[in-house]
């Protein structure tokens, strides 16, 4: 809103926009949500590149949507990461995946080994996008510790030594302080 401020006392229209979803492969584009008064204007720029969604005139709209997709996203990886980590630290880490292995709505969480070390590859990035998802939810009178958390799980994986199979990213996870 502040940003929107400077550039419509400038004489602009500013565009909120957000991208959801994985780069372009091979038939796949991402989504990019659209939110302001010009919105509209614009959205036949990228249309060739993006599946393009208008989503009102509210500055905001676009950046609230991708936060709220990522706090599950991104925060459902957190939690899934720091559960293979107890577990692990447990000695039982074997027993929570055959667990999973024997119920349906758990099975998404039986990814490949390579499928969480590609995705925890990007934790330097998501850290900071846990902080901003923490601040959405406390604007909104929610609580805000749940996604601190998960900015601490993705901290304690930003840097990318040692992740080269999961007991290291597991180890990683659990050498951290007690956050509460």
């Amino acid at each position: 809103m502040e940003i929107e401020g400077i550039i419509t006392h400038a004489g602009g229209q500013l565009v909120d926009a957000s991208i959801i979803g994985e780069p372009p492969i091979t038939g796949s584009r991402p989504t990019l949500l659209l939110s302001g008064p010009a919105a509209n204007k614009v959205a036949d720029f990228f249309a060739e590149a993006f599946e393009v969604e208008c989503i009102g005139e509210q500055v905001g709209h676009a950046s609230a949507v991708k936060s709220c997709d990522s706090a599950v996203h991104k925060g459902l990886f957190a939690l899934l990461l720091a559960s293979l980590a107890t577990a692990e630290q447990l000695g039982v880490r074997t027993e929570l995946e055959h667990l999973w292995a024997s119920k349906q709505y758990s099975l998404p969480y039986l990814r490949p080994d390579s499928e969480h070390l590609r995705r925890a590859a990007k934790a330097w990035r998501f850290a900071g996008e846990m902080d901003e998802i923490a601040a959405t939810f406390a604007s909104a009178g929610l609580p805000d510790t749940f996604h601190c958390a998960a900015a601490e799980v993705f901290r304690r994986l930003s840097d990318p030594a040692d992740l080269s199979d999961m007991e290291h990213l597991l180890h990683r996870l659990s050498r951290g302080q007690k956050a509460c």
